[in-house]
């Protein structure tokens, strides 16, 4: 039980999910985090290294060669806006500027051409293309041209790509160790398994965290803690069993013995009156013998662990009442005065077993009849306590009682009353002994439990 209440105090909602939200938002948090901070510190670098140096003049000093020749060979002027189209279409360029006199002559940028007066406003984004451009002796007299291709893009986008992964691989490794813990707890738990497979159920497993992998492991501890306590209880079942045998071996012994000579003595006896005698003495002998045997089949077939049908709910008296008179007019008969008061003052309801309950009345009577006094009175008393009625027997203890038993009888009566969701207790001293019914009452949730 105190397993099962270990592992009910843990949390059993998804608080493994919530830990894999917020670990992936936080890792992706920070891997943004990241990416931004390098992609935009990288732009101002290359921004700066692109505008504060010659970058751009030598990457395109080879093109500005073939350009020069081609206008040279082709007597081309500043102003041939149509030759420098179709110049650029074959090269697959897509931007040109050309600078006469600090007066655009030509601008083509992206595919889209610019007037000289449209390409003024565009002075803030294209200053840099006078510290780049390249002087081409045209027929109308010299001209600044800027030819970009865009060499400096790989740069952005080799950025961009390294930005991405230093991001992503933050992430990664923030996620990374945590995840990695879990997976090793994980592993711990199918390490554990396979031990308590292979018969180890004496280490204890320890359970830390409050998500779902905390929650099985917790069910895995208490498996085995249930585990090891069926166990204990089947070698402590199957050392009282062996304990049970024994005695019931050594107690069957003496009346064995005594009908075995009783019989060797009446084979002996002249007369009919003498072997009488010692027929009687052995059919006593006899009854004996079979008591204990009875009483042992008795407790095996009560600690089998088929389930068991009990009666609906009834009233105490009406339920236990013929079997207390039975056990009054057994007792008096044998000549045992019985006191007994008003049994049943109050009206409760109880459940039972009607062949335990006879078996119980039988064992009870067997017992007194064994070791009671004979010359004091048997008291009968009922009480209401925690739940139980409580059904007494007391007796005083004979002087010349038989005292070494298995107490076979005692075990039978607890083993059918735990049955029938009750228990039995036992009071005794020098001079009596008293033993105690527990039957479990009536109660407003008591309706709907059923047996074990």
């Amino acid at each position: 039980m105190d397993n099962y209440h270990s592992m009910s105090s843990i949390k059993t909602t998804k608080t493994y999910h919530h830990k894999i939200v917020g670990r992936l938002f936080i890792s992706l948090l920070l891997g943004v985090s990241i990416f931004v901070v390098i992609f935009l510190f990288g732009i101002k670098i290359l921004d700066f290294h692109f505008r504060n140096s010659d970058y751009l003049y030598r990457i395109e000093t080879s093109r500005m060669y073939s350009f020069q020749t081609w206008v040279t060979d082709n007597n081309i002027s500043s102003t041939d806006t149509q030759q420098f189209l179709t110049w650029m279409n074959k090269h697959n360029l897509f931007n040109m500027l050309i600078q006469k006199d600090n007066m655009f002559v030509f601008s083509n940028i992206s595919g889209r051409n610019f007037s000289p007066a449209a390409t003024t406003q565009l002075w803030d984004l294209l200053n840099y293309a006078d510290r780049n451009s390249h002087q081409i002796f045209f027929s109308d007299g010299m001209a600044s041209v800027f030819i970009y291709e865009g060499f400096e893009h790989k740069f952005y986008l080799l950025l961009l790509l390294s930005a991405g992964l230093l991001g992503i691989l933050a992430s990664v490794l923030i996620l990374f160790p945590a995840q990695k813990k879990d997976i090793d707890r994980i592993h711990a738990l199918n390490i554990r398994l396979s031990d308590i497979g292979n018969g180890n159920l004496y280490t204890a497993f320890p359970v830390t965290g409050d998500d779902e992998i905390a929650y099985l492991a917790s069910g895995i501890e208490a498996m085995r803690a249930s585990l090891l306590e069926k166990e204990q209880h089947e070698q402590e079942m199957k050392q009282a069993q062996q304990r049970l045998v024994l005695g019931m071996a050594h107690d069957l012994r003496t009346p064995l013995a005594t009908l075995l000579t009783d019989l060797e003595l009446l084979k002996r006896q002249p007369t009919e009156a003498d072997k009488l005698k010692y027929a009687e003495r052995a059919l006593v002998k006899t009854q004996e013998i079979r008591t204990l045997s009875d009483q042992l089949f008795e407790y095996f077939l009560a600690s089998a662990e088929e389930p068991i049908l009990l009666e609906p709910w009834e009233s105490a008296e009406y339920a236990l009442g013929d079997y207390l008179s039975e056990l009054y007019l057994y007792l008096s008969q044998e000549g045992f005065q019985i006191c007994t008061g008003d049994l049943f003052p109050q009206e409760v309801s109880v459940r039972i077993h009607m062949e335990y309950m006879n078996r119980i009345i039988n064992n009870i009577f067997s017992n007194i009849q064994k070791y009671a006094d004979r010359q004091e009175p048997i008291f009968f008393s009922t009480k209401l306590a925690n739940g139980y009625l409580i059904i007494s027997f007391r007796n005083k203890i004979a002087t010349t009682s038989y005292s070494s038993s298995t107490g076979i009888g005692v075990k039978n009566i607890a083993l059918m009353m735990q049955k029938m969701n009750g228990k039995v207790e036992q009071q005794t001293d020098a001079e009596h002994y008293e033993i105690q019914l527990h039957f479990p009452i009536y109660q407003d949730n008591a309706s709907s439990e059923t047996t074990n």
